[in-house]
This record gives structure tokens, sequence and C-alpha cells, in this order.
């Protein structure tokens, strides 16, 4: 396994927008690394890429881009992950990856109406936070969503994802004697 993972110091709670460009900058990222290390290296099927930030401890979150490889491949992988991430941060993101980065969190609001799941999670929150009922409306999330702007995916993509951050790891078999 290669991965690299760069942390992020965003509360969701505090800053939904930013979480929202968090997760706009994941997409864009898994697009380019399904280009880079499946089709262009065909060094595995499904690598991924993705953010999680955390509202249960503020501060605490992370982007990450992991490949399930062959071991003589780990170091390959880490680093076109590292070119991905800085190519991002020069702006190389192209109008048809951000649209087809968006797309998706748009097209499932819809849907998100008729699901039981959304109902419930927006109600629980309803006495006790309503702050974050009122932004995790459906409306709400597609205005906000609607407005991330690559500029905003680029300007985070240079504030979090250096190089310096970047934390690499790799899982790797152990050699052993009969090696």
């Amino acid at each position: 396994i290669a991965s690299v993972y760069w942390p992020v110091e965003i509360d969701p709670d505090a800053d939904p927008q930013a979480a929202r460009v968090m997760a706009v900058l994941a997409s864009v990222m898994r697009l380019k690394v399904l280009a880079e290390i499946r089709e262009a290296l065909g060094a595995t099927y499904s690598p991924s890429a993705g953010s999680s930030l955390s509202s249960v401890y503020p501060g605490f979150g992370y982007v990450s881009a992991v490949a399930e490889v062959k071991p003589e491949d780990a170091d390959k992988v880490i680093a076109a992950f590292r070119k991905i991430v800085a190519e991002m941060r020069s702006g190389d993101i192209s109008d048809d990856e951000f649209s087809r980065a968006i797309t998706p969190s748009l097209e499932v609001l819809p849907q998100n109406a008729t699901s039981n799941g959304y109902w419930l999670n927006l109600i629980s929150q309803a006495q006790t936070r309503p702050e974050v009922m009122e932004r995790n409306k459906l409306a709400a999330i597609e205005k906000s969503v609607r407005a991330v702007t690559r500029a905003d995916v680029v300007a985070a993509a240079g504030k979090w994802l250096g190089d310096a951050a970047a934390q690499e790891v790799r899982v790797l078999p152990s050699k052993t004697a009969a090696d």
C-alpha cells in the first residue's frame, strides 16, 4: 500500500464552506488519481483520494491519496501523488475536472429529499444544534456547493497540500530469511 496524507485543520462546524471546498478538492484529486495511477501508470485498478474532517475533534482532519500496489511500485505511486497535488497547487484543474467533481454532489441532493437517513440526521440536530440544521438543508447545501470555485480549490490545495506537510506511508511485506 502506498499512501500520502496531508493534515488539514478545518473545523467543519465553524467553517462549513471550507469543508465544502475540501470535499470538492478531494473529488478533483480523486479524478486525477484515477487518471494517473490507474490509467497512465496502470499501477492499480482502484486508487483513491479523499478528505476527512472531524466535528468531534475540531481541527483534526486530513486529505489522503491511497493505492494498493506492488511493493516495487510504491515509490513511483507516491511520487505521482505528489506530482498531482503540485499540479493542483499550480492551478492545473480543467473545467471538465472541476465540473465532474461538483456535479455528483449536486445530483445526489434530490435523492436526499426522499431519504429517511437524511431527514433523521437533519431533525436530530433541530433542538441541540439549530445552526447546523439550517446549513444542512438541501437548499443551503446546493447554494454552498455552487459557491465553490476552482480558485477556492486551488487556494485550498496551496494552503493544505504542501510538500513539507505530506506524510508518506508505505505498507510493504517484510523480508524473511527465505527471501
